[in-house]
């Protein structure tokens, strides 16, 4: 558990994650959602496990489009007329996917591929909780689009609760 923040506003739509877990993880079998909706992406930041299906709907009724990519190479670019209501695509490469619409530039967000099961998404408040942590010594790291990532050293015994605390600059 832990907050967020730049200066003294705290931060939403940071992905918390803990760097590296030495396992094996299996996806869910459930599909992650990033809806096209009101000429936006929602959510605007999407944490996922290497190997999860997202299924991306368009709830506009109109043309957009699906382009993602990865470290400012295309992963995919596919129109999504307003016919089709649905497109799932699988994401097997960590690290963060730029999500545009070609059609409406306005449009952007982001999907974070994680190496493991065990990351949060700040809520408006810039607060996290990561659950069901093994004991251990871990790098924590907070992402956020606009900001440096930072990183922390934490060492979780049985049963114990870390508390962690970024303040993330330009």
């Amino acid at each position: 558990m832990g907050t967020v923040a730049r200066g003294p506003q705290r931060l939403s739509n940071v992905v918390v994650h803990i760097e590296r877990v030495e396992r094996p993880f299996h996806p869910p079998k459930e599909a992650a959602i990033m809806n096209q909706q009101n000429l936006t992406y929602v959510p605007h930041v999407l944490p996922i496990l290497v190997g999860t299906t997202v299924d991306f709907v368009n709830s506009d009724g109109l043309l957009h489009n699906l382009h993602a990519y990865m470290r400012g190479e295309t992963l995919f670019n596919i129109a999504m007329p307003k016919f089709l209501k649905k497109k799932s695509m699988m994401f097997q490469k960590e690290g963060p996917v730029l999500l545009l619409c070609d059609v409406h530039r306005e449009m952007s967000a982001y999907i974070m591929v994680l190496q493991n099961p065990f990351f949060a998404l700040t809520n408006e408040e810039g607060e996290f909780t990561i659950k069901d942590i093994p004991r251990g010594s871990y790098t924590v790291k907070a992402w956020h689009e606009n900001l440096k990532p930072q990183s922390q050293e934490v060492k979780l015994m049985e049963g114990a609760t870390a508390t962690i605390h970024f303040k993330l600059t330009q």
